[in-house]
């Protein structure tokens, strides 16, 4: 299936759903981890302001000028057609009906889930024609990429301890 710029701005902001929604219900289904579940909350909250930016982008450009944004002929832009709605999304709502879910479990997922953004909002900022919109979804790579070693680290206390 091949996809519009609009509809890769849906599956971005898709992303950025499905991501809050995983942290918070995976927040709710940990047991007695304190330090897992606040990290977890705060991701929540970090993925609903990325979500916040596609929302604004969709209210300021008609469809015809979305349309201008990308270049879906560009190697990026041919990777953002390719991901369309994969795994990513779908998967994430799987895992939460697993029965047990321990707090390296849900962050290796995570973990997973921000590398894989890393690499679409990447795609998704090199395939971008306007600047100062290249410009926010850069800030965008820059905070996921965060969001990788805030659970990079935090796995990394819980095997040492």
């Amino acid at each position: 299936m091949s996809y519009n710029v609009y509809e890769i701005f849906e599956i971005a902001d898709n992303l950025e759903v499905a991501g809050a929604e995983f942290y918070k219900n995976a927040a709710l289904k940990i047991d007695d981890d304190c330090d897992v579940k606040a990290l977890l909350n705060e991701l929540a909250a970090l993925e609903e302001q990325h979500k916040s930016y596609f929302h604004s982008l969709k209210k300021r450009y008609n469809v015809e000028e979305i349309e201008g944004l990308i270049d879906l002929e560009s190697q990026a832009g041919s990777y953002l057609k390719a991901i369309g709605e994969s795994h990513i999304v779908h998967s994430l709502s799987d895992i939460l009906n697993e029965e047990v879910l321990t707090p390296i479990r849900v962050l290796k997922i995570a973990l997973d889930f921000e590398k894989d953004s890393v690499v679409f909002f990447s795609s998704l900022q090199s395939a971008l024609k306007d600047e100062e919109e290249k410009a926010q979804v850069a800030q965008i790579v820059k905070e996921e990429t965060e969001h990788v070693g805030m659970l990079t680290k935090k796995l990394k206390a819980l095997y040492s301890v």
